[in-house]
């Protein structure tokens, strides 16, 4: 029996298929079209079986100008979306522009800027799945506007934007919006190596029976050391704290924290990662949310075209504990 799990384990694997298509280029404008589509087959031991999915199914396009304006729109029609109302969803749409070369305005719908590791997408992780701290402290893709930079006395970077907090309102208060930040600092300590460190921060504000205040903010760091071309070693420490005070009160009722750490390396083609996180549900009170979570990945590129992905995870909560196994093979063209 132990023997038919491991193989049901070593063959859980998803497909992702990635096309950018240049449909048309001129002096004025460059139109790209985008498609990503992914299955997904994990297996989890609390439940006895593994399960197949439609991670992935999206289109997309493209709008570059030359005067520094961009547009992009990104449709789900998988069951990601996890929304069954609906036959799509739609992920990402929005404009950018350039205000000069190190400053940017962004308005509409896309990946909010807090939580540096839910910022990596999956071209830069190793692992296939962000961490599980994600739900519980970032928000997540919103409406909003945001101005970024780099380079501020060459050494400063910001995201600072303000957000419609649909899950707020979902979750049944009147009015709700958020104040996001990021600042960061990042440099070159030698020639190929370099670190940077930031802090995140969201306030968001709430109606719901009374005014109400959700303050979450969080440190992080983030180092790569490059050995030679074809090694390097990169480490990333976050923490995030949350707290939602009663406006009226003025104190607060709720605090939950948690955190995660990522180490990996790669040689050639060749990655290999391991990770931590731990989740605080209740810094009060003991509480049957909080979980720790230890796991790692790794991955292979077999040519420019196909790399094939694994990752491993093991939760435990109060008085339970989840092993997870997810393979990925992704091909780009």
């Amino acid at each position: 029996m132990r023997k038919l799990i491991f193989i049901l384990l070593i063959i859980n694997c998803s497909h992702i298929l990635f096309a950018d298509i240049n449909f048309y280029k001129s002096e004025e404008f460059e139109l790209e079209f985008k498609f990503d589509m992914a299955g997904v087959y994990s297996y989890y031991d609390s439940d006895g079986f593994g399960k197949f999915h439609l991670g992935e199914l999206q289109p997309g396009l493209e709008l570059k100008f030359q005067d520094g304006y961009s547009a992009n729109v990104e449709i789900d029609f998988s069951n990601s979306s996890n929304d069954e109302d609906y036959f799509f969803k739609i992920k990402d749409i929005y404009l950018d522009k350039k205000i000069n070369k190190n400053h940017s305005i962004k308005i509409g719908k896309y990946k909010t800027p807090f939580g540096e590791e839910y910022s990596l997408g999956d071209n830069e992780r190793t692992y296939i799945n962000h961490y599980n701290i994600t739900d519980e402290f970032c928000l997540g893709r919103d409406i909003g506007v945001s101005i970024y930079g780099k380079k501020v006395f060459n050494l400063l970077g910001y995201k600072i934007g303000i957000f419609n907090n649909q899950e707020l309102l979902d979750g049944g208060a009147e009015t709700a919006f958020s104040l996001v930040g990021n600042i960061f600092i990042q440099d070159k300590v030698f020639k190929n190596s370099k670190y940077k460190i930031g802090y995140n921060i969201y306030d968001s504000i709430f109606f719901k029976e009374i005014p109400m205040q959700n303050f979450t903010h969080g440190l992080y760091t983030d180092f790569f050391f490059g050995i030679n071309n074809s090694q390097d070693i990169s480490f990333l420490l976050e923490y995030f704290e949350s707290k939602i005070f009663a406006s009226v009160m003025n104190d607060y009722f709720y605090w939950k924290r948690g955190g995660g750490a990522l180490l990996s390396y790669r040689y050639n083609k060749f990655s290999i990662c391991c990770t931590f996180e731990f989740y605080d549900d209740s810094v009060t009170k003991v509480s049957d949310e909080s979980f720790i979570n230890t796991g790692g990945g790794v991955s292979f590129e077999l040519n420019k075209f196909l790399t094939t992905k694994m990752q491993y995870n093991y939760e435990y909560r109060l008085n339970t504990i989840v092993n997870s196994l997810t393979g990925e093979i992704c091909v780009s063209l």
